[in-house]
């Protein structure tokens, strides 16, 4: 994943730090397993709006950087409008990822990480 700046690359890095599998993500999202795999792969030319606003409900992800980096234009805003992209920049994770190249070896590593933490945290957990 070296560049959490395509459309895909967001969408597989959010899913799997989520800790969730295509299946997981495309049902309530309303598309294939296949489908959302062919996006994350960035081999989907045009997703459909609809589309990227159902997996933007079911991430958790800002439409407005769905949009964008699908490669839709954006509405103009004027000055008094709220910066939607600017909002979706907020998430200090995907902000650090985005400040530099980040090579696949190093997400790799980075998701082994999160991994490892969380169920590391889950053996902590007292029963319930």
């Amino acid at each position: 994943m070296p560049d959490p700046g395509t459309l895909g690359e967001l969408l597989k890095m959010t899913r799997s730090l989520r800790g969730l599998t295509l299946k997981g993500v495309a049902e309530p999202a309303g598309i294939s397993a296949t489908y959302l795999q062919n996006l994350e792969r960035g081999a989907v030319a045009e997703p459909s709006l609809h589309h990227l606003r159902s997996l933007s409900k079911v991430l958790d992800l800002p439409y407005a950087t769905l949009i964008e980096l699908a490669g839709y234009e954006l509405p103009e805003l004027d000055d008094s409008d709220p910066n939607p992209v600017a909002a979706s920049r907020s998430n200090p994770l995907l902000n650090a990822l985005a400040a530099q190249e980040v090579t696949v070896e190093e997400t790799q590593e980075l998701l082994d990480y999160l991994q490892f933490i969380r169920r590391r945290q889950s053996r902590l957990l007292p029963p319930s």
